[in-house]
């Protein structure tokens, strides 16, 4: 009778184990039901970003404003010449600008007159590795695009890091 006991406790400890790892979060994520990168992310440093994007049609500008809106960051407004991104400067204070490679040097020039000093996340489209190193000598944060979301998120994040750490002081500014 007690080997039977034994048997048996052995045989439902066995089989406890077996339910509790297969149930840690597996369903979740087999089914698809797992957590959104959008809704589980918070910035740390809300951040006023405008994109300068050549494109007039706009494809996805409205789902990547929901995403940082819905992440916490400030304002996401895009333009599409450089001549808009001034008149966007002096009318607000952005924290980012997000371009292209091609218009990163007359922009550079744009946001050396603004007053906020906006960090300019710059996206590299096919670059070598010699290209990418280039970019990410002469501008702090480039990416090699079609880069995702979540690295943009990411890049403005540190972007705003440092700007928090290093923030533009007026004697700067009166330069």
């Amino acid at each position: 009778m007690s080997r039977i006991l034994r048997a048996a406790t052995m045989a439902v400890v066995m089989l406890i184990g077996i339910t509790t790892a297969e149930a840690c979060g597996d369903k979740l994520l087999a089914l698809g039901r797992g957590v959104r990168f959008t809704s589980a992310y918070k910035v740390a440093h809300p951040a006023s970003i405008v994109v300068l994007d050549r494109d007039p049609s706009g494809k996805g500008h409205a789902e990547a404003r929901d995403a940082m809106t819905k992440v916490g960051h400030r304002r996401f407004d895009a333009v599409h010449t450089p001549e808009e991104l001034s008149t966007a400067l002096q009318a607000r204070a952005y924290d980012v600008v997000i371009l292209d490679v091609a218009d990163a040097v007359a922009v550079e020039e744009l946001t050396q007159g603004a007053a906020s000093k906006p960090s300019l996340l710059v996206l590299v489209t096919k670059p070598s590795k010699v290209q990418m190193q280039a970019a990410g000598k002469r501008y702090r944060w480039a990416l090699k695009a079609p880069a995702t979301l979540g690295e943009i998120m990411v890049a403005i994040d540190n972007a705003m890091d440092y700007r928090g750490k290093h923030p533009v002081s007026t004697a700067a500014l009166a330069q």
